[in-house]
């Protein structure tokens, strides 16, 4: 997730990174180590987005899902209707 979060941030204003679970080291270490500055990790279920910063230009899901992500879909600008 550190990793993608980095590679993003190079090419969008800002990147708030979600992530679920606790890993070692934290996102924000490897975030940090990689000189990106204009990125923020929270933590919380993925299901739910993060719907206090949205609407989102854009939203990449970086993995697999089992599951339809309506609500992260809800969170973007196109689906906010802005």
């Amino acid at each position: 997730m550190g990793y993608s979060s980095a590679v993003l941030s190079l090419i969008a204003g800002g990147v708030l990174a979600l992530e679920r679970i606790r890993s070692s080291p934290p996102p924000r270490k490897k975030i940090s180590v990689m000189g990106t500055v204009n990125t923020e990790v929270v933590r919380g279920p993925l299901a739910q987005g993060w719907p206090k910063a949205a609407p989102y230009d854009v939203i990449v899901v970086n993995g697999e899902s089992k599951w339809e992500p309506a609500g992260l879909v809800k969170q973007s600008r196109t689906a906010a209707g802005l």
